[in-house]
């Protein structure tokens, strides 16, 4: 995929999300999460939390995986658990880590919706590799054995306001996607029919890439503190799927064209009339 570079000033995206997922270690033990955590330390990680573990997840072509809310979010107990890293919320938003024995996630996320600072990909992508280079020299220095990645993962979560006067989840829809005016009929119009609650969730499968991008959007009132309070669009991009190896080189490449498929699916899911507000380049 090749094209001229598409960038936004001030883009709606709350959090990045880059992963890996490679073969279980089966010697990786609760007690390494602790010793991993003192080694982070060292890069200004100063808070750990524990989470559900999520599933393994292998996209293939013939079997669609049936997610919701995307994200890799399904959880299935505490057996081995995952446990996430967060530094210290800056300007710019906060860096954070996931590990489990065979995950390694990293998340840019926005200070708050309302907040104009955000990193680039290139700049989220630096910090990827860094914080999973160290992470894999602590694999090797404990005997785990190779990581044998199998599954990349990449996600953009944009958090939008409900701007318009009526809060009509429609009206919002038919603006931020070009599509949405044709989902409801003129018979259905005719008789004032009007969603409260909008969303959609598509998915396709990419086979010059070995990946499946998904896209969904919905209507959301979030209570969060580092959100907004008020209703809004939750509107996820996602791409998974297998890199040609597990080296820096292939996972670069992996990333590289998946950004690309974001950006562009992105670019093609919403109007112009919400390009001008982000100030698209």
């Amino acid at each position: 995929m090749t094209g001229p570079k598409i960038q936004f000033s001030h883009p709606p995206v709350y959090e990045a999300i880059l992963g890996v997922q490679f073969k279980s270690l089966a010697n990786f033990k609760f007690i390494d999460f602790g010793r991993l955590f003192k080694s982070y330390e060292e890069l200004g990680f100063c808070e750990s939390q524990d989470l559900f573990r999520l599933n393994s997840v292998i996209e293939k072509e013939e079997n669609q995986i049936n997610l919701s809310g995307l994200l890799m979010t399904i959880q299935v107990g505490l057996n081995q658990p995952r446990v996430m890293f967060l530094d210290s919320e800056r300007d710019y938003g906060q860096n954070v880590i996931q590990i489990q024995n065979d995950r390694f996630i990293y998340n840019w996320r926005r200070k708050s919706i309302d907040s104009s600072s955000y990193t680039a990909y290139e700049e989220n992508l630096e910090k990827f590799f860094k914080y999973f280079e160290k992470f894999k020299n602590y694999v090797s220095s404990n005997n785990f054995g190779d990581l044998s990645i199998d599954q990349c993962e990449m996600s953009y979560v944009n958090l939008i306001p409900v701007e318009s006067k009526s809060n009509n989840s429609d009206e919002m829809f038919s603006t931020l996607f070009p599509f949405w005016s044709k989902v409801i009929d003129d018979n259905a119009l005719a008789y004032q029919f009007r969603s409260d609650n909008c969303s959609f969730s598509n998915s396709y499968w990419i086979n010059n890439h070995k990946s499946r991008l998904y896209i969904e959007a919905k209507t959301n009132q979030s209570n969060q503190s580092n959100r907004s309070n008020n209703k809004h669009i939750d509107f996820v991009l996602l791409v998974r799927g297998e890199p040609n190896d597990g080296d820096n080189i292939n996972l670069k490449k992996w990333f590289d064209t998946s950004h690309e498929i974001l950006i562009k699916s992105f670019l093609a899911t919403t109007s112009n009339t919400f390009h001008e507000k982000w100030s698209r380049k």
